[in-house]
């Protein structure tokens, strides 16, 4: 906490909205999800439309991995908490 010089009062510290460690939990969720989809497809005798989802979403996971935009549409989009992006603008203005 900041103290300020002239009066000695202690200054709130601004708020921080949290998103980094959002962001980590849903990388994280991202790279389970991912290892759940690549066993799926290592399972036998699924049909071929099973194999092209699971790949299609294999495929769309794997892209949240760098699209945080993704990601946060995925996880969070239903959330209260603003996107990342938005989270990250707050924090360098604060």
């Amino acid at each position: 906490m900041q103290v300020c010089p002239c009066c000695k009062r202690k200054l709130p510290a601004p708020k921080k909205l949290g998103t980094n460690r959002d962001l980590a939990l849903d990388l994280a969720l991202a790279e389970k999800a991912i290892d759940s989809l690549e066993s799926a497809l290592r399972w036998p005798n699924e049909s071929e439309s099973f194999r092209e989802a699971v790949h299609m979403e294999l495929q769309r996971m794997n892209r949240a991995l760098t699209d945080h935009g993704l990601l946060w549409r995925i996880y969070r989009r239903n959330s209260k908490n603003p996107s990342y992006a938005a989270v990250d603008r707050f924090e360098v203005a604060a």
